[in-house]
Formats: structure tokens, sequence, C-alpha cells
């Protein structure tokens, strides 16, 4: 979650008067935005820039409990490494021996913005390797047995045309894995939700206390009226 403005320490009074004020990044504005005006924040999608090497360095999420089977700082580094093999969040889960319900739910945990941030580069890293991967095999050939009768009879190299127009063209201008939205937009999204949740129902206490309030006013005027009322005079 981006650091509210207003909470920043840099952004308050409590800074020295010499030190200037900082600004907000246009991702708290759009964020916070968002929230103040109950919608949700726009999708990023595509890929971000691949890492220069591996292993993609990041901030662990932070847990209240270590568990043995839980996403400690060794699991939560071999899950980023799985999916910067695989471009697969399901592959990588299993390979860690998590599930990938249990990564996205890590992914919107507090303190993950450089966990997801790490997530967004691994699937461009290798991605990034499958296209070069891909392109190598249409540039030079690939060598294909042929088999006569369960038997070896020689190798062929063959060349794949339609993998070279799917990488040169592609279908609608960009590649499905160009077309996913980033994990830090997906997280941003689901903090958005919760944020939103919380006010609402921050809004319904309200109204519920200042109705409470207003019954307990009203009964307490009709009780006072009631004891002052005089006894009833009949007429002679």
């Amino acid at each position: 979650m981006p650091t509210d403005p207003a909470a920043d320490p840099q952004t308050t009074g409590s800074q020295p008067a010499d030190s200037p004020a900082r600004e907000p990044t246009l991702e708290e504005i759009e964020f916070y935005g968002c929230v103040a005006q109950h919608r949700p924040p726009i999708a990023i999608k595509g890929l971000v820039d691949p890492p220069a090497q591996l292993p993609i360095p990041f901030d662990p999420v932070p847990r209240l409990r270590q568990r043995r089977n839980g996403w400690t700082e060794e699991r939560q580094r071999a899950f980023i490494a799985a999916l910067a093999e695989c471009a697969s969040v399901s592959r990588a889960a299993r390979a860690v021996g998590v599930s990938a319900r249990s990564a996205y739910r890590l992914l919107g945990a507090p303190g993950a913005e450089s966990f997801a941030h790490a997530w967004d580069q691994a699937i461009a890293w290798a991605a990034d390797a499958i296209r070069w991967a891909a392109l190598d095999r249409a540039l030079h050939g690939t060598w294909v047995p042929v088999m006569r009768k369960g038997k070896l009879v020689r190798t062929e190299l063959r060349y794949n045309d339609r993998l070279a127009i799917a990488l040169l063209g592609g279908r609608n201008g960009g590649s499905v894995t160009e077309q996913r939205e980033q994990a830090a937009s997906r997280r941003r999204y689901r903090q958005f939700l919760a944020d939103h949740a919380a006010a609402q129902a921050a809004a319904k206490r309200a109204a519920e206390e200042t109705a409470a309030a207003y019954q307990a006013e009203r009964d307490a005027m009709l009780e006072k009226a009631r004891q002052m009322r005089g006894p009833r005079i009949r007429r002679l």
C-alpha cells in the first residue's frame, strides 16, 4: 500500500523548517484520490522492465508468526526464483510447497510492496527468456527426430514459420503475458476494496450511533413530558 502523505513525517510539521517538504508520488495521488472519490484505481497491464540479473532483490513480507510450513523468508525468495523460471504462479507455488491462493493472499498482506514488485520482475524475466528461446528456434530451427515403425530413422533440421510469424506479429499487438495485470496493480485494487469496505463500515456505524442517540433523546423528552403532565380534571 502506498504511504499516506498525511501520515508521513516528512510531509508534516515535525520536520525541520529548512528541509523541503516531500512531494507525493503519482502512485500516492492516484491511490488516495481513488479512495476519496470511491472509485477503483486504474488497472495497469503489461510487463515491467526485467531485472539485470538473478536473484531478484526484494524485502520479504513481514510475518507475525513464523510457521515451518508458512511463508518464511527463504520460501518467499524461492517462490520468486521459481516464478522467474516458469512465469506460472501455480507451478512456482507448487515448487515451494504452497498453493497459488496462498501466494495471492501473501501479495495482499501488509508490507508486500517490494514482494509485488519482485513478482512483476520475475514474470518479466521469464517472459523475456521464453521470447528469446522462441526467437532462437525460429531463426536457427530445431532438430526433430524422424521415427518409422517405432525406430529412429534420422533427425531433420526444421524451421517453424508459425513461431516466427507469432513473434513478429502477435495477437492484438501483444502477447498474453503483456495483457496480464501487474501484481502491484492487483495489490492496489485489493487494498482499495479493503479501505472502501472499512470506510463503508465506519459510515454505517456512525449512522447507527446517530440514530441511537436521536432515539434516546426522543425517548427522554417523551418521558419528561409524561412526568410533567398533571392529573386529568373531569367536568362536573
